[in-house]
């Protein structure tokens, strides 16, 4: 339902702005909202003239400082429109305008639908039906409060097409795992596809961003974002993933296909910077995939930075995926990995550092053990990889992978395989015979 009395309300918005333009943006440290007091309580503003007898059901305007006193409105008429100055203080960015619709029994959420489940009739938002911005739910983005409920009502709105739930720059604090999409990575397949996760960037000194998007776990948990597939065309970008020490996994992705992952930034973790796994079920692989200026930073021993096992279904569960500008580093930690690369076929690297500083770490694991013929036909182009390992055994051996530029400006060592062929970067072939 669009606005009937564009210019009525134009004018009403263009006079609050300038008057909430002087209030405090700092949400309560508690995340509790101010006492509505009687001097305080919403009045309707004078109604506006009729102009055309079809708009005499949108017959008053309200203006209202919080939630809790939108949910406070009673009495409203079809077609009523309200003005929400901000979620817990006028302009916090919680804010915006509803309609009362009084037929509706659409699902609460308390961010774009509001009213009583029990009775017909909800305040909706005026907003694009696949757009959500987290603070319209109540996220805060202050480093103090939890805001992992917030968050995951924003993804959980979105229609069964998906869409754009967008994270304005701040440090959101999560107790718990930020699910995207409810597959089961077997038979049971996301019902929600097309999920974009979007922040206002993840710090990189090159883009500029003054206040990034950051997401910071306060407790032990299995993953920062956990993406539940089979799910397609998912897209997460300009993001900061802290683990804080606390979180087992960064990113876990599983049975995953379209989906694109661009200037992420995380560190932090216990064990996997980011995994992505094949599922269990028919045509559960991951396919079609982009990785592009993905930095992951291992501040642990015995971690693994990226994780790629598409499992033992008998087909590659990893294929068609590209990773262009990415950075896996191990920085000053022992017995730890750049990449481990399991089942996969048809992955292209584009300029990525597997970076090792101790030489008890590695920067590329190709393992074939229990998975014969696989990895194969991967290929490095222009990559700094220190040191390649590759396990087989008496059940498993790689196919060939390939290597073209091959870096040796940082003293790499060639690889000694004879299934691991290519051209050094000042030109020299190596197991091309």
């Amino acid at each position: 339902m669009k606005f009937r009395k564009t210019a009525g309300l134009l004018a009403l918005l263009m006079a609050l702005l300038s008057a909430v333009g002087c209030q405090s943006n700092n949400p309560p440290d508690s995340g509790t909202l101010p006492p509505v007091g009687s001097e305080e309580e919403s009045l309707p503003v004078e109604e506006q003239p009729q102009v055309n007898p079809a708009d005499a059901y949108r017959n008053a305007t309200y203006i209202v400082k919080n939630m809790i006193e939108l949910q406070r409105l009673t009495g409203l008429k079809h077609g009523d429109t309200v003005l929400l100055q901000g979620y817990y203080l006028s302009n916090d960015g919680g804010g915006g305008f509803f309609y009362w619709d009084e037929a509706s029994e659409a699902e609460i959420n308390n961010g774009t639908v509001f009213g009583n489940g029990s009775e017909k009739g909800r305040l909706i938002r005026e907003c694009e039906p696949n757009y959500r911005n987290v603070k319209w739910f109540g996220a805060v983005g202050n480093g103090s409060n939890d805001d992992a409920p917030a968050i995951q009502a924003a993804i959980d709105s979105l229609p069964k097409s998906g869409g754009t739930v967008w994270l304005p720059g701040g440090t959101y604090r999560t107790t718990k795992t930020i699910e995207i999409g409810n597959g089961d990575g077997a038979n049971k397949h996301s019902t929600v596809n097309g999920i974009k996760l979007i922040g206002e960037g993840a710090g990189f000194a090159s883009n500029g961003v003054q206040n990034p998007t950051k997401i910071s776990v306060l407790n032990a948990m299995e993953a920062i974002i956990k993406v539940n597939g089979k799910i397609s065309d998912v897209v997460i970008q300009d993001i900061f993933l802290g683990g804080n020490n606390r979180a087992e996994t960064s990113i876990i992705l599983e049975a995953v296909s379209g989906l694109t992952m661009t200037d992420v930034y995380t560190g932090g973790f216990l064990k996997y910077g980011i995994k992505l796994l094949g599922g269990t079920g028919v045509g559960t692989e991951n396919k079609m995939n982009r990785f592009e200026t993905v930095s992951v930073y291992a501040v642990k021993p015995e971690t693994i930075c990226f994780y790629m096992d598409g499992g033992n279904t008998g087909n590659p569960g990893n294929s068609m995926t590209t990773f262009v500008d990415c950075r896996f580093d191990t920085a000053q930690q022992e017995d730890s990995f750049a990449i481990w690369i399991r089942n996969s076929t048809g992955i292209d690297f584009y300029r990525c550092h597997f970076n090792t500083y101790k030489k008890s770490s590695i920067g590329l694991v190709l393992d074939a053990t229990n998975c014969d013929g696989y990895p194969h036909s991967n290929v490095f182009y222009d990559c700094s990889i220190l040191s390649v390992v590759v396990k087989e055994d008496n059940t498993g051996y790689i196919g060939n992978n390939f290597f073209f530029g091959y870096g040796t400006y940082d003293l790499e060592a060639l690889p000694d395989h004879p299934k691991l062929k290519g051209i050094t970067d000042t030109g020299l072939p190596f197991h091309l015979g």
